[in-house]
């Protein structure tokens, strides 16, 4: 039995980019500050660092190589359901908690928007999240 947990990728933009702000052990930290917006964020990342979630799950044909797709959204149910599957109990400990207060749809305009779903259509589309 193998598992793996995603996000919306609009929600895991935003996330990154403020944990990316926040944190000075972080490598980028530095260049995101200097970048500012989110929208310059998400040019530097789709040039320098563009990661698909879908990557890690799925093999060259689509298919998952993994028994469990959880989602960040649904975590405690998700965590439970996978305990229950493997008999052991899970309570992971809360980290790297956002210090954020708005929705992440609040952080984009249209253009960025887009962006980050033309970056992210792969896992938009395999990992059935909606634009």
């Amino acid at each position: 039995y193998s598992f793996g947990f995603v996000r919306n990728p609009w929600d895991w933009t935003v996330s990154a980019y403020h944990y990316a702000r926040q944190t000075k052990a972080n490598p980028e930290h530095e260049i995101v500050n200097r970048l500012g917006s989110l929208h310059d964020y998400v040019l530097y990342r789709q040039d320098n660092f563009l990661r698909l979630q879908c990557s890690f799950l799925f093999d060259t044909d689509d298919q998952p190589m993994v028994s469990k797709i959880g989602r960040f959204e649904s975590l405690k149910s998700d965590l439970r359901e996978i305990g229950d599957t493997i008999g052991v109990p899970i309570m992971p400990p809360k980290r790297n908690v956002s210090v954020r207060k708005r929705d992440w749809r609040k952080y984009y305009d249209d253009k960025t928007f887009d962006r980050v779903a033309e970056m992210y259509r792969k896992d938009i589309e395999l990992l059935g999240y909606a634009e």
